[in-house]
């Protein structure tokens, strides 16, 4: 007798999404009629508010639908809008899934590594990075919630904040929390904040939820970050292929060098410029930038500077290679913006910067920053050759990835700007302006301070000869620390700019402004030289080191502050 055979089953991503749009039925035959029904309201939805496509992007309504588009926007009508948006993304996904499966690990290793909780960095940011398209999100058995589905919409229910607000809003983030139990649905305004403030108050304001809503915050910050870094996207997320989308298995995000502590506003400065420029650890950004430059063709560089992107962008990864060579920076105050830089700010725009002011540059690359402001910038500052074999000079604003960095570059001894100086807003970056200002500034105090150094040793003053012409060699990948670990600390120059000259940092103080902490890691075994015997027989002797934990503390242990001083 031939078996009969059996139905197709319900799949656990499709009993995931049926539970998200309230299709509880384990029948199979059932199921399939409840989602096709759901489908179709899906696309009558989608054809309504036309967002056939990507539903996170702003709505295109037909005019005979908009009517019940403003129905479905007002604030009475809040179930019905909680409705439309769920439907709008349930639906896609179904056809372009995306899922994120954490394991264990990588629960464990945001627990006790990355301080999440605490991090500065704008959650609407993360959040829009996050959910490009609808996802959803699966987890090991034993945590707050199952899993979770959430996704974002731009369009907006009155109930979502008051009227006049409405259009300073910038989505709607809907989630579904799958629980065993129960399932429960969350929707909520974009909130432009930082991480820390947002999961603070998603504790107050959701009684009863609050933990399952802190958590799943957590683990949307981690897929944005991680999204973010050049070097974390193939190692972090691994993709496997699914029937109409992807599963990415998240994993932990190890690194050789210390990350930036994203709980500080200076917390990049440990971390160099690896987290300006996309990147998780320092080291990988150091070798990639030295294979992109070690592959940069002898005939392209004949000039440093021109307006390809390729050759901008090979002078940048050369400039941020020899900052982290010999690190410095240059903090300047608010009252030192609004004085003295401003007085040079028209003096650079109408006559630029003198080669004889530029041979006091004490580093090849300079780099300043604002100490008092609450938005990130850091500016590189360097020489140049430019089209023609001239000398110029070379300044990048760095922002974070997700914004825009301001470039401009012109030759030594020649204005900024041609025609009024009224307009020069229109021609140059108000942030690049006022760090040229500072640049000068500082340059002239260093002059200053060279010459009177002369004066008083009895030496004669130099003449002021011209460099000649010269290339820029590219910078090989700087090195750490020969025979060390490169968690070891990093050499760093901090510099503040006053009214009247340039103070040093003390190391102390350096090691706290930039928030210095060892990341817990664990060195390999490795071997270390060590002196015995004394006197005619004292010598070198290598050992070598067993696996050491750093940083890493036993759950019992009493949390301690190691403060490294930066030699």
């Amino acid at each position: 007798m031939a078996k009969q055979k059996k139905g197709k089953t319900i799949s656990n991503l499709d009993k995931t999404i049926g539970r998200v749009v309230g299709i509880e039925t384990q029948n199979p035959s059932e199921f399939r009629m409840k989602i096709s029904d759901f489908m179709e309201q899906y696309k009558s939805y989608a054809e309504a508010f036309g967002l056939t496509g990507n539903p996170s992007v702003k709505p295109h309504v037909k005019r005979e639908d908009l009517e019940f588009y403003h129905d479905i926007c007002k604030e009475e009508n809040a179930t019905d809008y909680i409705c439309a948006t769920r439907t709008l993304l349930a639906g896609y996904w179904y056809t372009h899934r995306v899922v994120y499966t954490f394991t264990e690990e990588t629960l464990d290793f945001l627990d006790k590594e990355m301080d999440i909780d605490n991090f500065r960095l704008n959650i609407s940011t993360l959040q829009r990075a996050a959910t490009e398209e609808p996802i959803l999100i699966e987890l090991p058995p034993g945590y707050p919630i199952q899993k979770a589905f959430l996704g974002r919409v731009s369009f907006f229910s009155e109930a979502t904040g008051k009227a006049t607000e409405l259009d300073a809003l910038d989505f709607c983030i809907f989630a579904c929390l799958v629980k065993k139990e129960k399932t429960l649905a969350l929707i909520g305004a974009s909130a432009d904040m930082p991480v820390s403030q947002y999961i603070q108050s998603r504790t107050q304001i959701l009684d009863g939820h609050g933990e399952e809503v802190c958590f799943l915050t957590r683990l949307v910050v981690y897929i944005a970050y991680m999204k973010g870094m050049q070097d974390t996207k193939d190692t972090v997320f691994v993709e496997e292929p699914i029937k109409n989308g992807v599963r990415f298995k998240v994993l932990p995000a190890h690194a050789e060098s210390p990350t930036a502590d994203e709980s500080c506003e200076a917390g990049w400065i440990r971390a160099g410029l690896a987290p300006v420029m996309g990147y998780y650890d320092r080291m990988n950004m150091i070798r990639d930038f030295s294979s992109d430059l070690s592959a940069w063709s002898p005939e392209k560089s004949s000039c440093d500077i021109d307006d390809t992107d390729a050759s901008m962008r090979a002078f940048l990864e050369r400039v941020v290679l020899s900052w982290e060579s010999n690190r410095n920076l240059y903090g300047f105050n608010n009252e030192l913006a609004l004085s003295a830089a401003l007085d040079m700010v028209i003096d650079v725009l109408s006559s630029g910067i003198s080669s004889d002011l530029l041979d006091y540059m004490p580093y090849n690359v300079m780099a300043f920053y604002p100490t008092e402001s609450n938005a990130f910038m850091t500016a590189l500052i360097s020489r140049c050759s430019l089209k023609g074999g001239r000398r110029g000079v070379y300044l990048i604003v760095l922002t974070r990835p997700d914004e825009c960095s301001s470039v401009c570059y012109f030759g030594e001894d020649e204005p900024l700007i041609e025609g009024k100086l009224e307009r020069w807003s229109e021609e140059i970056d108000a942030d690049a302006a006022l760090v040229l200002g500072i640049f000068k500034y500082t340059l002239t105090i260093l002059r200053r301070k060279a010459l009177r150094k002369m004066n008083s040793s009895g030496q004669p003053n130099p003449p002021n000869p011209h460099l000649p012409e010269k290339k820029l060699p590219i910078p090989s990948a700087p090195i750490i620390r020969q025979g060390g670990d490169i968690s070891d600390i990093i050499p760093i120059a901090m510099y503040d700019l006053t009214k009247r000259a340039i103070k040093r940092v003390p190391r102390k103080e350096e090691a706290r402004r930039s928030g210095w902490k060892m990341t817990p890691h664990t060195r390999r075994r490795h071997p270390h030289r060590y002196w015995v015997g004394s006197g005619e027989n004292r010598r070198q002797e290598i050992r070598w080191l067993e696996s050491i934990h750093i940083n890493k503390q036993s759950e019992d242990a009493v949390p301690a502050v190691t403060v490294h001083e930066v030699k």
